[in-house]
This record gives structure tokens, sequence and C-alpha cells, in this order.
């Protein structure tokens, strides 16, 4: 029959290429196949960990500088003030705290009838919480992080200048004091983020 001859046809190539017959890996095969992976993954892990954690930080550095660009753009467009601040857990205010430590998350608004609250439509954007225990300060002198001047917010006027100069400090969360990237602006208003080996070490 069809089917038989192509049993005997298979068991004919079998015979004549004992290679393709199937085989299993023995024990110590298996067993220096793992060791091989566990020396590829120990020697990837420290720079796989450190690129995701150098992605982690330009992207919270990319917010603030968007936020500050939105800010400026909306000064100039409104022709009257727009406030970036440090924002409270609900997301609707500004927070009080001075510690000057930002990564719970910032907010943008115009304040269009000049009272001490800030209405629902007043605010142009509201960002979260950065991730994984960063830290974002925002100061005034970046060699003096910890002991310097903090900010609450930064005001962009209708000419698109900031209120001040300003240092927004970003590190990651395993204590690495060499890694670190800085949305700074002038008073002039124009933003720029850097890459930087220090400013973390407080």
């Amino acid at each position: 029959s069809y089917t038989g001859d192509s049993i005997k046809r298979g068991e004919l190539m079998l015979r004549r290429f004992p290679q393709l017959r199937e085989r299993g890996f023995t024990l110590v095969e298996l067993m220096i196949t793992v060791v091989i992976v566990a020396i590829l993954l120990a020697l990837a892990g420290p720079g796989f960990r450190e690129l995701l954690e150098g992605n982690r930080l330009q992207s919270s550095a990319s917010n603030v500088y968007t936020s500050m660009m939105l800010a400026r753009s909306e000064a100039l467009k409104r022709n009257r003030p727009v406030i970036m601040c440090k924002r409270n857990a609900a997301g609707d205010a500004c927070e009080t705290s001075s510690t000057g430590e930002w990564q719970g998350g910032w907010l943008v608004y115009t304040n269009l009838d000049t009272n001490a609250s800030i209405d629902p439509n007043e605010i142009l954007a509201v960002r979260e919480a950065l991730s994984s225990g960063d830290t974002l300060w925002a100061v005034t002198d970046p060699n003096n992080a910890s002991g310097g001047t903090k900010l609450l917010d930064l005001e962009y006027g209708p000419s698109g200048g900031a209120s001040t100069e300003a240092f927004f400090i970003l590190c990651i969360a395993d204590g690495d004091t060499t890694t670190s990237r800085v949305v700074s602006v002038e008073v002039t208003g124009r933003p720029k983020m850097t890459k930087e080996s220090k400013y973390c070490d407080f």
C-alpha cells in the first residue's frame, strides 16, 4: 500500500543516514548549556540594567522638558503668565511643601481669574509621579541641591522668559551618584536637557 511503502522508504532513509535519528541532550550537554547561559546573563545583566535606567531617566527628563516648552509657548500665545508647579497628590493644585522634590508629579496651569485657587479649566497639563523610586529635584543651584534654594514652581511670563534660573535634576533609584539627567532653564526661558555624571551625591 501507499502508506506501507512510505514507512519502508522512511526506515531505509534512517538506515542510510543514522544522523537523522532524533537524539536528546545528555546530562553533561545540558549542564554545559546551563553554565554558558548563566555566564552570558551575568555579563549582559549590568549593561542591560544600565540601559534600562538610562532610558527611564531620559524619558522623565523629556517629560520635564516638554512641560517647560508647553508653559513657555502658552505664555507667549495667551500673553499671560503660565506656571509649572509641583503638584499635590490629587493633581488639582500646587504642593506647598518646600523640600524641592518633584518626583510626585507636576502640573502646568494659567491663573485666568487671578485668584488663589486653580480651577479645572485653568490646568493645561498634569504629569504623574516618577516610577521606580527615582527622584527629581528643582533647585536654583545644582552644585548645592540639598542646601540651596528649592523651587515650588517655575513661572513663564508673557514674553516667554522664566521667573528664575532653574535646574531640574533627575537621579535613579539605586543610589548611583554618577548618572543623572538635568533639564535647565535660564531666565530667557528656553530649556535644555543634558546628561551629567554629577549632582546626585546629596
